[in-house]
């Protein structure tokens, strides 16, 4: 998915509902996620102090930004090959139709994997950022950044 330089780590996405699967080259100088708990507290008159009770695990969400590099160079000028706009379609998909249909499908959730770490996610934003385009109005370099929130522990 991504030709950044440097990167040397391949991690894949895979759409559970499909079967498809995209792989990426990463290499991130961090990769930073968070996990949390919810509580709350029961308070009643008289009482000193309140009492905190556990009520449920938070969702681990993270930032992943994806560079795409799609730069062949046809008779001495830069063209695309569609890559881009494949995974644009791809990743997308993770996401509900930019149309209202008639039938309400919810979006298919993914396996992300990147070395160690391989959880089953949906993605919940998705920035597009277009860096260069070929003569043709194709883009050749663009960055995804995905917010993803596992919704598996495994």
């Amino acid at each position: 998915m991504s030709l950044s330089v440097g990167a040397k780590t391949r991690g894949w996405i895979k759409n559970n509902s499909t079967g498809e699967l995209k792989k990426f080259q990463f290499n991130p100088a961090e990769f930073q996620y968070s996990r949390g708990a919810t509580y709350s507290e029961i308070i009643a008159p008289g009482q000193q102090y309140p009492i905190t009770q556990f009520v449920a695990g938070k969702s681990r969400e993270f930032p992943l930004t994806l560079y795409l590099y799609d730069k062949a160079v046809v008779n001495g000028k830069p063209k695309s090959s569609g890559l881009i706009l494949e995974h644009m379609i791809f990743l997308g998909a993770f996401l509900p139709p930019e149309t209202n249909t008639e039938s309400y499908k919810k979006p298919p959730d993914m396996t992300f994997a990147y070395g160690y770490f391989v959880r089953k996610c949906v993605l919940t934003d998705f920035d597009i950022k277009i860096l260069e385009y070929d003569e043709d109005g194709q883009p050749i370099e663009a960055e995804f950044t995905l917010t993803i929130r596992q919704v598996s522990p495994t």
